[in-house]
């Protein structure tokens, strides 16, 4: 009975081990503009994106980073993520906004959490393919088109008078 409670227990301890490696991780740094209070700070966003996710998905040794951005250009708000792989650009996403911080923090936050949701589904150090556009799909020759004959003109049958 011991061994099985022991062989148990260490099943669930490696499928757990599996499920926390199998999420997406990265290493996160967020700036944003100084003395505005409706940004949050990066404590704040790293609670924002592990709330759209349902996990912590932060790892100072993972090969990601994110670097998360808001600030404050022409008047306007502007959110700005890049992620990296062993230091090479990888991704990259620009949110214009009004000049509600709120609320470009939280489609920011929300960018961030897809991000890294979708680091597993892509092998390392492999770009996903573009995709296909129309000027890359086949062109297929034009089908002839079927007409009808022109219908010819009805012969009346006449019939010589006798």
């Amino acid at each position: 009975m011991r061994r099985a409670l022991v062989a148990f227990v260490v099943a669930m301890v490696s499928l757990l081990s599996f499920d926390v490696h199998a999420r997406g991780a990265a290493r996160f740094a967020y700036t944003h503009p100084v003395g505005d209070r409706a940004c949050p700070d990066e404590r704040a966003m790293r609670g924002l994106v592990a709330t759209h996710l349902g996990y912590d998905p932060f790892d100072d040794g993972s090969s990601v980073r994110i670097q998360a951005s808001i600030e404050r250009v022409a008047g306007r708000l502007l959110g700005r993520i890049v992620l990296t792989r062993d230091g090479a650009i990888v991704g990259e996403r620009n949110l214009d906004a009004a000049n509600d911080c709120a609320s470009v923090a939280q489609a920011l936050a929300l960018t961030v959490a897809v991000a890294i949701d979708t680091l597993d589904e892509a092998p390392p150090h492999e770009s996903p393919s573009p995709p296909a556009t129309v000027a890359d799909a086949p062109i297929a020759p034009p089908s002839p088109v079927a007409t009808a004959p022109a219908p010819s003109p009805a012969r009346g049958s006449r019939r010589a008078a006798s």
